[in-house]
């Protein structure tokens, strides 16, 4: 009984999510089922328990059609989530919402009608004063098994002369196949005699909005003032738009189902050899005549706009697949867990990493120009599970690659990602993988290049995750500020379990669920988050910059940072700022014994680790010098030239190059 009682309470709460009440639900006749009567109904032991939902004819009375929602999370062989069923081998039909008196509606051509997806949308638009069909699905309109291309139902409505809108979830913006599906039930209608327009739903780049979700937060009236968008003309030739559309900007034809470029030729006489139509006694090749078409489908150039419907206001093709799947308020703490010990508890990088995070999700289409790297000497240790965690939430935009895909020429992996976890980066080849991946990092657009095809460039908006076990992971200059590193502390580490458990945790799509819906409406990111800025300095960030430092370049870095101590000839102090490139080597020389060590080195090294300072020519005693500060550097900066000469020549050693100077010019 009190499950029977719980099952209740979560049917009244799924009808409330769609406008519904306790009322409505008797009116609809629903039954609710437990999971071995769920059984019996559908005739299979994939269901769990949830409510019968029974269907009707014009005239109000049930019919033995019906469906099944269930009210608990119910996966199918691919991971998807099934909501609703119907006994095997029945046949799809029409939802009449008995709310309503259809007869004299479904006469009366005056009167418009509007087809949806869902039983309970078409209920609530109903009693809302919107008369509206229900579709069980997208393509319920029609029967492959009964080869029917309008299932009979539709014999019931007058269309000829009738004004038909169809409104589906707003993701047939951002959903190839709901689209084709839309424009092929217009086309049929169509062909019954009626006018047939689209009534859009404002699209919404985290979750699908469906008739419900707008008429409960919308009026009537407002949902009347959306515009009305006309069909175009869907003849069997233009039936090709919804599968293929030329791009202007790389003069080739794009089969959008597939991601691939073809020729003109290729794609009459190879994609579709067989797709034709008969015209009279001769058979036409549709691709052809689609070829010739003033109304084919083109747009200027691919693109990839996370958050933007599939087709921008440029009139541009817009690659970006949406999110894994619609955020749900649930528990994230599992993931919270993992990111509290990993970063040790400390509060300030926790922040910094979850904003971070956070950022790209709240602000779709944002590239953060900062990489997190995150390394550890042991393996399993949880630091790739939690990038995994956060890829997840990217769907078909999230990609695992390793060193060998970074360093290859096609870029392939690169094609439609939003978020990237670089997996084990090993720093084999660091100065050239370094720069490489700076350049990932921080460029706008990427040009995609795959073998066999045309090249094209979209904007590039896609977030690196770095994982790995090695101290020496990457090649980072002094002044970086392109990658956040941490290393995980041997206590940080997860146990076997807390591993296991946040391996779990990115494989399932409810947590997904979970974890999108904390990072799109839970998470407050900090006013003085700057996804542009330099992130927070490290110990690891430290080592690894010392451990990416050549031996002249460590020996600059100590001039740096302990000057006065540094900066000396046989324990006496030298007693001036600003050096030559030959004096700095002859002083290298002395501290290291090496014999051989060219300017040009030290130049490239000065460079480096005293980015800040500048290179001043200066004409003293001895003739015009190029002049380096090693100490004192924002001083120098602002000094004038007489200024930078008189500190140089009143020097003890400039002074006694000038009397070396003068002995020779005597001799």
């Amino acid at each position: 009984m009190a499950k029977q009682n719980s099952t209740d309470e979560l049917m009244i709460n799924d009808l409330a999510r769609s406008g519904l009440t306790k009322a409505d639900a008797k009116k609809m006749g629903l039954v609710v089922c437990d999971e071995d009567r769920a059984s019996v109904v559908l005739n299979s032991d994939f269901c769990t328990y949830g409510y019968l939902l029974p269907y009707f004819d014009i005239s109000g009375k049930q019919t033995e059609t019906l469906r099944f929602r269930f009210l608990n999370d119910l996966l199918n062989g691919k991971g998807k989530i099934v909501k609703y069923s119907q006994p095997k081998g029945t046949s799809p039909h029409l939802y009449f919402p008995p709310c309503i008196k259809w007869p004299a509606i479904l006469k009366d051509v005056s009167t418009v009608i509007t087809f949806t997806e869902g039983e309970k949308k078409a209920y609530k638009a109903c009693k809302e004063g919107i008369p509206t069909i229900g579709l069980s699905g997208v393509w319920a309109f029609k029967s492959k098994r009964l080869n029917k291309k309008l299932i009979d139902d539709f014999k019931s409505i007058d269309l000829k002369d009738r004004e038909v809108h169809l409104c589906f979830d707003s993701d047939y913006q951002s959903n190839e196949e709901v689209l084709k599906a839309l424009r092929m039930l217009a086309k049929e209608i169509n062909r019954c005699g009626a006018s047939v327009f689209n009534k859009a739903l404002p699209f919404n780049p985290y979750q699908k909005t469906g008739l419900d979700d707008y008429l409960l937060n919308h009026t009537v009236k407002q949902y009347h003032n959306l515009p009305l968008k006309e069909f175009e003309d869907i003849s069997a030739v233009n039936e090709l738009n919804s599968e293929v559309a030329y791009i202007k900007e790389v003069g080739k034809f794009y089969i959008l189902k597939h991601g691939l470029f073809v020729g003109g030729t290729a794609l009459k006489n190879d994609v579709y050899t067989n797709r034709t139509i008969v015209d009279g006694d001769k058979m036409i090749n549709v691709a052809g005549q689609w070829l010739c078409s003033p109304g084919r489908r083109e747009h200027i150039r691919l693109t990839y706009k996370p958050g933007q419907p599939r087709i921008t206001d440029l009139n541009e093709y817009n690659l970006w697949e949406g999110w894994a799947c619609e955020p749900q308020k649930g528990s994230v703490r599992p993931f919270m867990f993992a990111v509290s010990k990993m970063f040790g508890g400390d509060k300030e990088l926790i922040k910094w990493f979850l904003d971070w995070a956070a950022y790209p999700i709240q602000y779709p289409g944002t590239k953060m120009l900062t990489a997190v790297l995150i390394q550890s000497i042991g393996q399993g240790t949880g630091k790739s599970s939690l990038g995994m965690c956060l890829g997840a939430m990217y769907g078909r935009n999230y990609k695992l690659i390793d060193d060998e895909q970074l360093s290859m020429s096609y870029n392939e992996w690169a094609v439609n990602k939003q978020f990237v976890v670089g997996d084990e980066i090993s720093g084999k080849d660091k100065k050239s993988e370094a720069d490489k991946i700076k350049n990932l990092i921080t460029r706008p657009t990427v040009t995609i290049n795959k073998k066999w095809a045309p090249t094209y460039e979209i904007p590039d908006c896609i977030s690196y995750y770095f994982t790995s076990n090695h101290v020496d992971a990457l090649n980072l200059e002094p002044d970086d500020r392109r990658v956040f590193v941490y290393m995980l502390a041997l206590d940080n580490y997860l146990t076997h379990a807390q591993g296991k458990a946040l391996e779990r945790y990115h494989k399932q799509k409810t947590h997904t669920k979970y974890l999108l819906h904390y990072f799109a409406f839970e998470h407050k990111i900090s006013k003085d988050f700057d996804y542009t800025a330099r992130p927070p300095m490290t110990q690891a960030k430290a080592d690894l910059i010392d451990h990416s430092l050549t031996d002249i370049e460590r020996f600059l870095t100590h001039v740096k940072e302990n000057a006065q101590f540094a900066l000396a000839i046989d324990g006496v102090p030298i007693d001036r700022d600003l050096f030559t490139t030959a004096q700095i080597v002859s002083l290298y020389k002395r501290v290291s014994n090496k014999r051989e060590v060219s300017l040009t080195a030290m130049g490239k090294a000065l460079n480096k680790i005293f980015f800040e300072g500048e290179t001043y020519v200066v004409r003293t005693l001895t003739g015009t010098k190029r002049l380096h500060a090693l100490r004192n550097v924002e001083k120098w900066n602002k000094s004038n030239g007489i200024e930078r000469r008189d500190h140089y020549d009143k020097s003890k050693i400039a002074l006694f190059e000038a009397r070396q100077a003068k002995m020779r010019r005597s001799e």
